[in-house]
């Protein structure tokens, strides 16, 4: 991993091993650029593998999630960012708009627009869309 504090910063890490009673392999590539102020972009792409063998026969799993931010923090109490994440094992495209603005003392606000998609019959129909609003407000005694 290099050092997450500089403006380009990337990752791996990877696991081999047992996994109950078979083998796993997970590997993880991150990467994040943050050369403009108040933006960041990342992405994440994370491939694991689990094959089970049991008496009468064998199970294998294999899955790959791609992840990517964009992130804009206009200061420390307002930002917006746009996440997407791409899961094979079923095949769902995930994004989300979330805006957070912190006012007062540990006082929020978080809007999130969430849009979930399937590739199961090939044209990305609308799996589940939400819209949500959490405000959460701190009073001191």
């Amino acid at each position: 991993e290099t050092d997450p504090s500089q403006w380009l910063a990337v990752g791996f890490d990877g696991t081999v091993g047992e996994f109950f009673d078979g083998e796993q392999t997970l590997l993880d590539f991150t990467g994040r650029w943050q050369r403009i102020p108040h933006w960041t972009v990342s992405a994440e792409y994370e491939r694991a593998r689990i094959e089970r063998t049991g008496p009468s026969q064998t199970q294998r799993f294999e899955s790959d999630v791609v992840r990517l931010r964009i992130a804009w923090d206009l200061n420390n109490s307002f930002g917006i960012d746009l996440f997407s994440q791409l899961n094979t094992t079923n095949d769902v495209v995930v994004s989300q708009l979330r805006a957070h603005y912190l006012f007062g003392n540990e006082s929020d606000i978080y809007f999130v627009v969430t849009d979930g998609r399937s590739d199961g019959t090939r044209d990305w129909a609308t799996r589940r869309s939400e819209i949500t609003l959490k405000i959460t407000y701190v009073l001191q005694l």
